[in-house]
């Protein structure tokens, strides 16, 4: 999987070399950065490599290490102790890391609130308890758009990958359809929300849709799993007359545009939720067939 996400980035940075200047493109994978630490760390060892033959940043590298056999909250506690040491030392760390020590800085402190969740979600025993989890895992996601968008003085256009949940312009027209509460909804404020209402002209979301096959949600307890669209749902509906395609979304409702009516639609393999497409999404890319990551990318 690790394998499939790199390629998946090294064609989003080909496309992006081959735009106008000016007009370059920045990824950024928002779910995967909360769900795994590993993404978090990758980040950070990224932000070291063009300094790293320095005595300081080779220490700091060290540091930042994860530690094989160490618990959660030990490596919570040896975070914390290295954040300490970046603010107690912001000047000699400053001076060697130049502008990419705000963003080393903030992406620790990221990483133990991320890993502090974990500790969250796993005493969860609650539905009470685990929405507050998944609203606070909402909140970190909103906080790391905010540090992306100051951060990007140039003025590039980004990408942010994540769920439909996660990247849908409105959350109050996003429903979660049950027998017992057919209006259900999230009841945080999404990252896609907050774009959208940020930059309200300048938002593009693009979802992808699949009707069947394998792949390899985080959920999934093996490297991948199978899945298949249920009778009701757009993307089952696609499926039986297209391989592939690319829809266009208009959004100007008329009494007589399909796109203002509300449509089924799974996310994650699993959950079924319900939205208008009108002012939700503005292309649909589906596939009728899916497979897991390739591990010969």
């Amino acid at each position: 999987l690790q394998t499939e996400r790199r390629w998946f980035f090294r064609q989003l940075y080909r496309l992006s070399t081959q735009v106008e200047s000016g007009e370059r493109l920045k990824a950024f994978g928002f779910d995967l950065q909360v769900i795994d630490p590993e993404v978090v760390y990758g980040s950070l060892y990224r932000l070291l490599e063009p300094a790293q033959d320095n005595p300081v940043i080779s220490s700091l590298k060290s540091n930042l290490q994860r530690i094989p056999g160490q618990s959660l909250a030990e490596e919570v506690e040896r975070l914390q102790w290295l954040k300490r040491a970046l603010t107690e030392d912001a000047d000699i760390f400053a001076s060697q890391l130049g502008p990419k020590f705000e963003e080393f800085r903030h992406l620790v402190a990221f990483l133990i609130e991320s890993l502090g969740m974990f500790q969250q979600a796993e005493a969860a025993t609650t539905t009470r308890t685990v929405y507050g989890y998944l609203k606070r895992r909402e909140q970190m996601m909103i906080s790391r758009l905010h540090q992306v968008l100051r951060d990007n003085e140039r003025q590039e256009k980004v990408i942010l990958s994540g769920h439909i949940m996660h990247l849908s312009k409105d959350d109050r027209e996003l429903w979660f359809p049950s027998a017992k509460r057919p209006r259900a909804k999230p009841i945080w404020w999404t990252l896609g929300t907050e774009l959208a209402n940020l930059y309200p002209e300048e938002v593009l979301s693009l979802w992808m849709l699949y009707d069947q096959g394998r792949h390899s949600d985080p959920q999934c307890q093996k490297a991948a799993c199978e899945v298949s669209s249920e009778v009701g749902t757009l993307e089952h509906d696609l499926g039986k007359t297209q391989r592939e395609a690319l829809l266009l979304i208009p959004q100007q409702l008329t009494e007589d545009n399909k796109v203002a009516t509300e449509v089924r639609f799974k996310v994650n393999g699993t959950t079924v939720l319900k939205s208008r497409l009108a002012g939700q999404v503005d292309m649909i890319y589906f596939r009728r067939d899916v497979s897991e990551p390739n591990p010969n990318r």
